[in-house]
Formats: C-alpha cells, sequence, structure tokens
C-alpha cells in the first residue's frame, strides 16, 4: 500500500477534517493540540493562514496528526505544500494540474464543486474525494441527489458542518467531513477558544457515534 492509499483510509477512517483558517499563526498550535486532544487528527491548514507552510511543515512531522493544505489553486502553491509535507490537499474548485501534483507526490487530491458538472468534473479528473461547496442548507437531500446517478463519487462536504448535521450527512453517503469555522469558533480569548474547540469536538464525535 502506498502513501496516498494509506492517507486516504486514515482519512475515510477519521471522517472527521478540521480546517483551521487563522489570521494568527500562532494560534494554530494550540488549536491543533486541543483537536488531537479531542480525538480528531485530520487537519487541514489553509494557506490564507499567516505562515502556513512552515506550520505544516512543523506539523506534518508528527506522526498522531495527518496534516493537510486547505485552499489550493494553483500548481505552484501545490508542489510547495508537498515539499512542505503535507500529506493532501483540499480546494475549493478543481484544477487537474493540481490532483497531478498530488498523485506524483503519492498524496490525496480532494477537489471541490457545487453543481453536479463541477463534481463530476472532479471525479473524472481524478480527485481522490469530492469536497461539496458551499453545502447547500438542504445538504442531506442536495448529496442523495448527486449520488442517485453518480454513486462512484466519494464526496466531502465542507460548509456550515456541526454536530446537529454530520451524522445525518454521514449516513446521506459522505465518506468524510470539512468542518470549519464552527468548530474553531471565534473569540478574543484564546483559551475561551481552545475551550470552546475542545466541547464542539466532542459534541460533533459523540453525534457521529465515534
Amino acid at each position: 500500500m502506498n502513501r496516498k492509499e494509506q492517507t486516504y483510509k486514515r482519512i475515510v477512517r477519521n471522517r472527521i477534517i478540521a480546517v483551521v483558517r487563522e489570521k494568527r499563526p500562532e494560534y494554530v498550535e494550540p488549536l491543533i493540540d486541543v483537536l488531537s486532544r479531542s480525538g480528531i487528527t485530520t487537519i487541514e491548514i489553509t494557506l490564507t493562514t499567516p505562515d502556513a507552510l512552515e506550520l505544516i511543515s512543523l506539523h506534518a512531522k508528527r506522526p498522531d496528526l495527518l496534516i493537510g493544505a486547505a485552499s489550493v489553486l494553483e500548481r505552484n502553491q501545490a508542489d510547495r505544500v508537498f515539499s512542505a509535507g503535507a500529506h493532501f490537499f483540499a480546494s475549493p474548485c478543481t484544477n487537474s494540474t493540481i490532483i497531478e501534483a498530488a498523485h506524483e507526490a503519492e498524496c490525496v487530491a480532494i477537489s471541490g464543486g457545487l453543481t453536479p458538472q463541477e463534481l463530476y468534473t472532479a471525479y473524472q479528473a481524478g480527485a481522490d474525494l469530492v469536497k461539496i461547496f458551499p453545502l447547500p442548507p438542504n445538504g442531506s437531500a442536495y448529496l442523495r441527489s448527486i449520488l442517485g446517478p453518480m454513486p462512484e463519487i466519494r464526496l466531502a462536504p465542507s460548509g456550515g458542518i456541526t454536530d446537529s448535521n454530520g451524522k445525518e450527512l454521514l449516513d446521506s453517503g459522505a465518506v468524510a467531513l470539512n468542518v470549519g469555522s464552527w468548530l474553531t469558533p471565534k473569540h478574543e480569548s484564546l483559551q475561551t477558544r481552545i475551550e470552546e474547540t475542545e466541547r464542539r469536538a466532542g459534541l460533533l464525535l459523540k453525534a457521529i457515534d465515534r
């Protein structure tokens, strides 16, 4: 089993991908630590976060974590994140050259779209997981509608996922969930953010019966 297959299996087994998007890079490590302690160990660091490459490089070395890069849009970005040690990338759209870069590096490609055509385009381009972004308000019904005629697409929805709808989305056919701002809510106090992130991680994991 190569590195990409191992990464894919870990993502699907873990089911939750935490998306960390920060304006203050010094907040990233404590948030990752509390997510890991809570049981969420697959984590995306967005390239919109200052010092993202350095943070990816630092945390990708940890054997307890599966670290990816989010908001990857161009091939040159992909090459840099894989050189930094990222195990996978996630993008809101589809760029076949990024998917190629991921597979050349034995990494997992998560490309995105919204419409049936966009989602199928990502699948055809070789994405290992296809991110529905942004997830519509009727997310579970939409997911079932997509999988009806296209059951071969492995979907990982993103946007507005909480403990209230996570299990329903998985039951509707999602293989993983990208969970962002709800999981790491903004607050002026870092300690309060850490405590609230820990609380919400526990609620989410309990809701999906992990």
